[in-house]
């Protein structure tokens, strides 16, 4: 998502999803289109945290999947180097609204694995993703580009999504 600004606050808003389905099946098959399907996982989660992903901590989840990102928790956040997205994450499907809500994940070794949401409202499966957008970084630039505006702002998990596109 963007919003541009212009003279006199004219706003113009762009949201780079789709919208989502009638229900959680029908918005699988949306994202799935837009996303990197990896694999369906059953999630143990209560609250803001996550315990298992396939029966797995998630730490090793991601290393069964060859992601690895940090090693030291500890050294990582004394020298200022917490990093908390991958290009990695989970998506969660909403019992209530048929949306979805997706978390980056990370290599950290944590008993639990924190969300920065309630996971209670979630179905107990999800889906491990890519968050590669269809269209990528040049799909963006393009509409970006076409505005003409003093200001424009990005979703910061949409800069994280192409870091190294930009």
């Amino acid at each position: 998502m963007h919003i541009a600004l212009e003279r006199r606050f004219k706003a113009n808003y762009t949201d780079y999803l789709p919208e989502r389905g009638k229900s959680t099946e029908e918005t699988k098959e949306i994202l799935s289109e837009e996303f990197q399907y990896i694999e369906e996982v059953q999630v143990e989660k209560a609250g803001l945290a996550i315990g298992k992903l396939n029966g797995q901590s998630v730490r090793e989840y991601l290393r069964n999947h060859r992601v690895r990102m940090r090693e030291e928790l500890a050294k990582d956040m004394e020298e200022d180097k917490l990093f908390n997205a991958t290009p990695y994450g989970l998506l969660f499907f909403s019992k209530e609204t048929c949306g979805a809500a997706g978390l980056g994940l990370v290599d950290y070794e944590l008993k639990f694995y924190p969300s920065l949401f309630e996971l209670n409202v979630f179905e107990d499966t999800a889906v491990f993703f890519g968050e590669r957008l269809k269209g990528g970084v040049e799909m963006v630039r393009a509409k970006v580009e076409n505005k003409k505006s003093d200001f424009i702002f990005l979703d910061q998990n949409l800069m994280l999504m192409f870091e190294e596109g930009w």
